[in-house]
C-alpha cells in the first residue's frame, strides 16, 4: 500500500494534525511526484483519527488522484464547454 510509505514529520504536526508525508514517488494526475515535487505533498490528519483505521480512504484519496485528471478534464470540457490544452 502507497500509505505504508508515509512518514510522520513532527516539525509540522501540532496539537490538532499530524503532518504525514511520503517516502517514495507518488503519481498525482499524470505526473510523477518525486523530489522537490514530493517535498511538497503532505497529508494532515487530525489528531482525533486513527491513521490505521482511515488508512483504506486515505489509499483511495491517493488512487483517486492518479485517475481524476481524465474524469476533470472530461467535467470541463462537457459541462463547462471549455476545452483544455492535450496533456504532454
Amino acid at each position: 500500500m502507497i500509505v505504508d510509505n508515509l512518514l510522520e514529520i513532527v516539525e509540522e504536526s501540532d496539537e490538532r494534525y499530524k503532518c504525514y508525508a511520503f517516502s517514495i514517488p507518488i503519481q498525482i494526475f499524470k505526473n510523477i511526484m518525486k523530489g522537490e515535487e514530493l517535498e511538497e505533498v503532505r497529508i494532515y490528519l487530525s489528531i482525533d483519527l486513527q491513521f490505521e483505521t482511515i488508512k483504506n480512504m486515505i489509499e483511495s484519496y491517493i488512487h483517486w488522484f492518479t485517475m481524476c485528471e481524465t474524469v476533470l478534464r472530461n467535467y470541463y470540457e462537457n459541462e463547462l464547454g471549455e476545452r483544455s490544452a492535450p496533456a504532454s
